[in-house]
């Protein structure tokens, strides 16, 4: 559950994404006169794209300075989109109540056959093989080098 809940966050943040470009593209021909708004079609989709996309970069635009007549705001927004991404990412594969609890190094040390070594406690481990920020152990000993 939890994790079809993170998916669709992330569909909708990726769609989101999709709907800024194609609103820089379409105000970028639009301004160049490649595409005519006069026709209903044409104006249509641009009042779409402008209600979904204008919520969200009007106070980006009000924070930014001044350049003219060119808007960064896509560009910011975009930057900011992909963060939460990165950091919904992140969320779903370190939570301890998903699914699949194990970190990305130990299904990698899994599938190559590798044993996962815990050890009980902390101080026991060497300094340079100790656990990572998460707690949880960062190598995997080959099958070749198993004690």
């Amino acid at each position: 559950m939890i994790r079809a809940l993170f998916w669709l966050l992330d569909e909708l943040l990726s769609l989101y994404i999709w709907a800024v470009i194609l609103a820089a593209i379409f105000s970028m021909l639009a301004s160049f006169g490649v595409l005519d708004t006069r026709n209903r079609v044409v104006w249509t989709i641009g009042d779409f794209l402008y209600r979904v996309t204008e919520p969200a970069l009007r106070p980006i635009r009000n924070i930014l300075p001044s350049f003219g007549n060119i808007d960064l705001s896509p560009l910011i927004l975009l930057l900011l989109l992909q963060a939460a991404r990165m950091l919904l990412s992140s969320c779903m594969n370190r939570s301890s109540w998903a699914p699949c609890a194990r970190s990305f190094d130990q299904n990698l040390a899994r599938a190559r056959g590798w044993r996962w070594r815990y050890r009980e406690s902390p101080a026991k481990i060497p300094p340079a093989r100790r656990p990572g920020p998460g707690g949880v152990g960062k190598w995997a000993v080959p099958a070749h080098r198993r004690q």
